[in-house]
C-alpha cells in the first residue's frame, strides 16, 4: 500500500484521492521549497524551512548559505558573512558561498573584498558558472575602473 499520511491517506495525496497537494509545501525537497518561498517573496518562511533542514543536518552548506542570503537581502551583512563562513569553513571550495559571499560584499559598499571573495571562487572552481558570472562581473568593473582585466587591476 506505500507509505501513509497521518490521516491515513497516500503521503502527498489529499485525502487519499491522490492528488497533490497545492503550493510549495507539495515539494519532497524542503531545500527546493525554500527557494521556491525565496522566490516568491516569502523569506520568512524559508528562512524557517533552512533552519529545520539545519537542526536534522547542521552541516548542508546549501541551507547555511541560503540562510545568509536571506540576512543579506535583510542588510544584515554581519550576520550573512557568518553564515558564509560557517558553511565555507565545512566546505571552502563551495561555488554558492563564495559567490553569494561576494555579493554581500558588493551590497554592503565593500567591492576589494568582494572582489577577493570573487577571485578565490574563480581559482577553486573555474568551471562554475558562478566562476564565469563573477569573471566577467570583475572584467566590467576593472574596465569601468581603467585597470587591466586581470587579478592585479583590482579596485582600491
Amino acid at each position: 500500500l506505500g507509505p501513509r499520511g497521518p490521516d491515513g491517506s497516500p503521503s502527498g495525496s489529499v485525502g487519499g484521492l491522490g492528488m497533490s497537494r497545492a503550493g510549495p509545501s507539495a515539494s519532497a525537497d524542503p531545500l527546493e521549497e525554500a527557494r521556491t518561498l525565496v522566490d516568491q517573496g516569502e523569506a520568512g518562511k524559508a528562512f524557517e524551512i533552512y533552519r529545520g533542514i539545519l537542526e536534522r543536518d547542521p552541516r548542508n552548506v546549501e541551507a547555511i548559505t541560503q540562510l545568509g542570503v536571506i540576512l543579506a537581502r535583510a542588510r544584515s551583512f554581519d550576520e550573512a558573512h557568518l553564515a558564509f563562513d560557517k558553511a565555507l569553513s565545512i566546505d571552502p571550495n563551495a561555488p554558492l558561498p563564495l559567490w553569494e559571499k561576494g555579493q554581500a560584499y558588493f551590497q554592503a559598499g565593500r567591492p576589494r573584498d568582494g572582489v577577493k571573495v570573487w577571485e578565490t571562487l574563480i581559482a577553486v572552481a573555474p568551471t562554475d558558472a558562478r566562476a564565469a558570472m563573477a569573471r566577467q562581473t570583475l572584467a566590467r568593473v576593472r574596465e569601468s575602473m581603467g585597470r587591466p582585466a586581470g587579478p592585479g587591476g583590482a579596485p582600491r
